[in-house]
């Protein structure tokens, strides 16, 4: 295998390649990066048989070939080069040779026989959504994601696709707050699908780099395959139900609360250098305002007023500070409400400008 490339190209493939990658004492060749070429593009493969990633660089192929490099050493190396550098790549005799017009260098290969085949999952059910929206939606629910292994059914984010209603939903939770997201696909015809994304294939999936306008998820029965035009990773579903949740979301509130985002994230962030080992704030809802509080015997205590429209019952309720923010970060907008019951019941955060983003939390009293 021969063939060369210009080393900013190569450097974000590869980048990206790495972390695909994994270790396994049965299997070191999962520490590797498999490099193939194929029709005058260099392919790139990694996998750590959960998640794999495939990859297409442009390039001049001098011969067809592949081989398998190790990941770290390979791509600690390419990060080095300059970006406008001319790369030329060949593997002989387990051996790769790297050279530009300043270096020459080689690393040892590893045999590619063990390296495992990626699965081909068929277009049977698949939609197509703008790459940006898919992104967006997963970083706006993946922080409710629960990181416990023990309901692995909850450590992940749920997709669901609609035919009917042409809306695919993204869902996550941790049982203490919920974070959902739909998205309307007008033009989508496919049969009905979900399934959990694993948590660390949505976080790969998030910061996904493409030059893709749009991504195709095509789903198989266990696995999925998420496609960037040729780019593409594939990962393995969560098996389990997710649980049932549209039953927990109230459908009306006694206080409304209006109040300017930023001016609520800077008085949450400010008193949260007082709060006890709960990381609990507490808000005084009353007319026309909302005090944050934290207090901590070892430390001391803080209040921050905001002003506010306030509608219904004045309120005092706590919460874990950053769920709260978290919920915050995700919306967008310059006013956001916040919707609540009674200082045991799940309270709701919405934006106006994103009506199809939910994010429900739990008081600390309930837990």
């Amino acid at each position: 295998m021969k063939f060369t490339v210009l080393s900013q190209v190569l450097k974000d493939k590869i980048s990206t390649a790495e972390r695909f990658t994994g270790k396994n004492i049965t299997l070191p060749v999962l520490s590797n990066i498999l490099l193939s070429t194929s029709n005058k593009e260099l392919i790139i493969t990694s996998t750590n048989l959960e998640i794999a990633c495939t990859l297409y660089v442009s390039g001049k192929i001098i011969k067809e070939g592949s081989c398998a490099v190790p990941a770290r050493t390979f791509s600690s190396f390419i990060q080095t080069f300059k970006n406008d550098e001319k790369v030329t790549i060949e593997d002989r005799n387990g051996t790769l040779f790297i050279e530009t017009e300043s270096t020459k260098t080689k690393i040892l290969t590893s045999p590619i026989k063990d390296f495992p085949l990626i699965p081909k999952i068929k277009k049977e059910r698949n939609i197509r959504i703008k790459k940006d929206d898919l992104q967006k939606s997963i970083s706006e629910v993946l922080p409710a994601v629960s990181l416990s292994q023990l309901k692995p059914e909850i450590n992940g984010i749920y997709i669901s696709w609609n035919k009917k209603e042409k809306i695919l939903t993204l869902a996550a939770t941790d049982t203490f707050r919920l974070a959902e997201k739909k998205i309307f696909l007008e033009s989508e015809d496919s049969a009905d699908f979900s399934f959990i994304l694993p948590f660390r294939s949505a976080q790969e999936l998030s910061h996904f780099e493409s030059d893709a306008d749009v991504a195709d998820i095509i789903y198989g029965e266990s696995q999925v395959r998420i496609a960037f035009l040729n780019d593409e990773m594939v990962t393995n579903t969560v098996n389990g139900l997710f649980p049932q949740y549209s039953g927990i979301i109230p459908k009306s509130f006694e206080t409304r609360v209006e109040i300017k985002r930023e001016y609520l994230i800077g008085a949450i962030k400010s008193t949260s250098f007082f709060t006890s080992k709960l990381q609990d704030v507490s808000f005084q809802v009353r007319a026309g305002e909302l005090e944050v509080h934290a207090e901590n015997s070892e430390v001391g205590e803080t209040s921050s007023v905001v002003m506010a429209t306030v509608k219904g019952n004045p309120m005092k309720i706590a919460f874990n500070f950053k769920y709260i923010l978290d919920g915050l970060s995700a919306l967008s907008g310059d006013s956001i409400s916040i919707l609540m019951n009674s200082e045991s019941s799940p309270v709701l955060l919405k934006s106006m400008d994103q009506s199809l983003y939910t994010y429900l939390l739990m008081p600390i009293q309930a837990l």
